[in-house]
């Protein structure tokens, strides 16, 4: 009986250690590496210029707090991670700030993406292909970026307004789980003359308003770049690099050719063809033809 209960144990910790090991394969793997930031969920492989300095990661709690019992399986981990330039006076002058969040529970539950600073007013929105993904974009101007989590990655302090660009994606099941891609500067200065959430709105200079917006524009594109994590590559997207063009070497095949022949082999050769017509085996018009490819060889 002993002997039986034993083998029932042993037999209920091999299950226990094989459903661990099969849960480890499915656990979250991020990195980051020469500022590129790797994720296996929600999928996602990004390359930031080098001209950021990756600044650190954070955690951040859920900050939804649930409303009825039946969504307290609800499981929000938000991961940051924050790469930037600060000026001589420790002010976070641009970045780049990626926030990963997952989300498990009921999938028809819909859940909206953790954002500090959300856009009351919309300077441009819409959606952008990316590699094999649509990303939804937003632009705006926000005071109020980071959450506290992310604000103590760097010894300064934040602008009093930033233009932001948000691209942002829904993944796993029921789309609950969200990437979220800020790209960010320091627009303190063109808003001086007027409240950070009504900056660049249309009123005033229009010319001077498309110049500041499509230079953005243009810079946020240059910050960072997306990689393919898969064999589908579609270089359309003005966020990915192309290739690097340089060709590889062609493999050389060196042209085949018939073995020249040495002038003594080919002295017998004509020799034997002589032969041959002398003795009536051949006629004298294949003699001539023999004799020409022959001499060709020379």
């Amino acid at each position: 009986m002993k002997t039986y209960a034993r083998n029932i144990l042993l037999v209920l910790v091999a299950i226990v250690l094989a459903a661990c090991a099969e849960l480890n394969r499915y656990e979250i793997q991020r990195s980051v590496e020469g500022n590129q930031l790797s994720s296996s969920f929600p999928e996602l492989k990004v390359k930031v210029d080098q001209e950021l300095s990756y600044l650190g990661s954070s955690e951040i709690s859920g900050k939804d707090t649930p409303v009825h019992p039946n969504e307290r399986d609800l499981m929000d981990s938000t991961s940051s991670y924050l790469f930037g330039n600060l000026d001589p006076a420790g002010i976070l002058q641009k970045g780049i700030l990626i926030r990963l969040t997952v989300v498990r529970g009921d999938p028809g539950k819909a859940r909206d993406g953790m954002s500090a600073g959300k856009a009351k007013a919309p300077l441009d929105s819409g959606a952008v292909k990316i590699l094999d993904d649509v990303y939804d974009f937003l632009l705006f101007t926000s005071t109020a970026l980071l959450f506290e989590e992310e604000r103590i990655l760097f010894k300064g302090s934040t602008a009093p307004c930033y233009l932001v660009k948000l691209l942002e994606k829904k993944a796993g099941l029921g789309n609950k789980s969200h990437v979220q891609i800020y790209y960010f500067e320091n627009a303190s200065s063109e808003c001086s003359n007027s409240a950070c959430d009504a900056c660049l709105q249309g009123s005033g200079d229009e010319s001077r308003r498309k110049q500041v917006l499509g230079g953005f524009d243009g810079r946020s594109y240059q910050a960072i770049s997306f990689m393919e994590s898969k064999k589908i590559f579609d270089a359309t997207s003005k966020y990915v690099k192309p290739k690097d063009s340089k060709k590889e070497p062609a493999d050389v095949i060196p042209p085949v050719t018939e073995t020249m022949g040495h002038p003594e082999s080919i002295e017998n050769r004509l020799k034997v063809l002589k032969d041959l017509l002398d003795k009536n085996l051949i006629t004298r018009d294949d003699y001539e033809k023999k004799k020409a490819a022959i001499l060709e060889g020379l």
